[in-house]
């Protein structure tokens, strides 16, 4: 009984961490989002993109910070779903939270990318 009590509050911690992770990631993410969307969201953005590259960049890092913590989920859930006899599904939320992480990289990078690109539009 001892045994089955220390494993479930294991468990209860590995979920507290993860619904504090969840949170903290969401508003992250947010915050990097507002950030971007300023920026790129401007009229004539390329114009004005290489005043505004750092708070761009920071954007981005804010936005990193909540891909980070989102792949992060998989990790931890995995134990706990493989606790439920599904190793599949813990399989599954661990692939599908790091193919998601994945793609908002790429799409960090594509917001990155356009910092280079400005800098050459205003020297045209």
């Amino acid at each position: 009984m001892m045994r089955r009590e220390g494993k479930m509050n294991t468990y209860r911690m590995t979920a507290r961490i993860v619904g504090a992770m969840y949170l903290a990631g969401f508003v992250v993410g947010i915050g990097g989002i507002v950030l971007i969307q300023s920026i790129l969201g401007a009229p004539d953005h390329l114009a004005t993109l290489p005043a505004n590259s750092i708070l761009l960049a920071i954007g981005a890092v804010l936005w990193l910070m909540a891909v980070a913590w989102d792949a992060a989920h998989g990790v931890l859930m995995f134990p706990v779903l493989k606790q439920h006899n599904s190793e599949r599904l813990a399989v599954g939320y661990l692939g599908f939270r790091i193919m998601d992480a994945l793609f908002i990289a790429v799409m960090v990078l594509f917001v990155l990318i356009q910092i280079p690109i400005a800098s050459e539009y205003l020297n045209i």
